[in-house]
C-alpha cells in the first residue's frame, strides 16, 4: 500500500472516531445508553423529567437569592412569595400551567428543615427528582 493510501485510511479512522465520540455516544446517551429502542412517550417523559430538573434548579436558585435577601427561606414556595427571584415562573412540563405545590407529575414539595429546605419535584412514573 502506497504512503497516500494510508494516510487517507488515518484520517477516515480519525473521522469516524471523532463523528461516533462527538455525535453517537451523546444520542445514545439520550436514548437510553443504546439498550434498545424506547417508546416515543418513555422519550418524551425523558424529556419532561429533564425539563423537571431545569426547573427545580431554577427554584433552587430562588431560594438562594430569597434567603440572601431576607436572611431566611420563605415558609411556602409560591409566586406570592419567591416570584421576584424567579422569573419566569417555572412551567409544569406535563400540564404547561404554573408548577406547584403538589405531588402530581410536574409539581414539587417543598418544606423547611432545621437551616435549610426540602425542595422535591415529582416526574413520571412516581420518580421524584430531589434540588440540591
Amino acid at each position: 500500500m502506497n504512503h497516500w493510501a494510508v494516510r487517507v485510511r488515518r484520517k477516515g479512522a480519525v473521522a469516524l472516531v471523532l463523528f461516533v465520540a462527538l455525535v453517537g455516544v451523546p444520542v445514545l446517551m439520550m436514548t437510553g445508553c443504546g439498550g434498545g429502542s424506547q417508546a416515543p412517550t418513555s422519550q418524551v417523559d425523558t424529556a419532561r423529567d429533564v425539563a423537571l430538573r431545569l426547573d427545580l434548579l431554577s427554584l433552587a436558585v430562588g431560594l438562594k437569592a430569597y434567603r440572601a435577601a431576607t436572611g431566611s427561606y420563605p415558609a411556602t414556595l409560591s409566586p406570592a412569595t419567591v416570584g421576584s427571584y424567579v422569573n419566569p415562573w417555572p412551567t409544569n412540563p406535563w400540564t404547561d400551567t404554573p408548577m406547584q405545590q403538589g405531588t402530581d407529575p410536574g409539581n414539587f414539595t417543598y418544606s423547611l428543615t432545621g437551616d435549610g429546605y426540602n425542595l422535591v419535584g415529582h416526574a413520571a412514573n412516581g420518580k421524584t427528582i430531589v434540588a440540591q
